[in-house]
């Protein structure tokens, strides 16, 4: 009986194993489930929404001393669960207030900005990858924000030293753009209207795929592009 007993929780182990592994493929990461590479950063356990609240709020206030005290910086987790097994973090949007659709990962207690949104959605999509092949996975994502001109941008954060580095591709959209990884070294870029809630989105016409250049110690992304309709290429710039 005990012999049993030990094989069937054998069992119930692997499959919850494996629903795990097909939980991190959503919110943005279509992409088959990928091992868990780099648990050495994970942190002892996740936050609750009320602890992370409570650190955004005093980063936002780090960085603006004179903001009104009664400001609020409620929050919405976007964590999913391979951003957390790879890279120990969890990542939120805040949904009302000044700092609205801005993101923020929180990091071994800490936070830290990931992108605006003002005048946009805010985060869009994301996912978990390793871009250069390095055995060093990074966070892929888009944004959208603009003031008068609404457009998407790229970016991709690094986790190579104590604090997280996002930095953006010079190619900017005027609508908006999604990511999703096929693989971790390969990421589609795909056009699409926002479905009101990151990772949803109405697919409309591929733009390309994401390409990174290391630079000393920086990891410059862009979009290879594939050929585009006019109606979407004269919406493309480089800033």
């Amino acid at each position: 009986m005990e012999r049993c007993t030990r094989t069937h929780g054998r069992e119930l182990r692997a499959l919850l194993a494996l629903v795990a592994g097909l939980f991190a493929t959503s919110l943005g990461c279509r992409g088959p489930a990928t091992e868990p590479s780099d648990t050495s950063a994970r942190a002892p356990r996740r936050l609750e929404l009320e602890e992370a609240e409570a650190l955004v709020r005093a980063r936002v206030f780090a960085d603006n001393p004179k903001m009104n005290p009664s400001v609020t910086t409620p929050l919405v987790e976007l964590t999913t669960e391979e951003m957390w097994q790879r890279l120990g973090l969890q990542l939120y949007s805040v949904t009302e207030g000044v700092a609205q659709c801005r993101s923020f990962l929180v990091l071994d207690r800490r936070a830290h900005p990931l992108a605006g949104g003002f005048g946009g959605h805010g985060l869009q999509s994301a996912c978990v990858t390793d871009l250069d092949g390095d055995g060093a996975a990074e966070l892929t994502y888009s944004y959208s924000w603009g003031s008068g001109v609404h457009r998407t941008q790229l970016g991709v954060c690094v986790f190579d030293g104590e604090t997280p580095r996002p930095r953006d591709a010079a190619l900017a959209f005027a609508g908006d753009f999604f990511v999703w990884k096929e693989g971790d070294a390969e990421v589609v870029v795909e056009l699409g209207t926002y479905g009101g809630a990151f990772g949803v989105w109405r697919p409309e016409a591929p733009l390309g795929r994401v390409r990174v250049e290391r630079v000393e110690r920086e990891l410059v992304p862009d979009i290879e592009l594939l050929p585009l309709a006019e109606e979407h290429a004269k919406l493309l710039w480089r800033e």
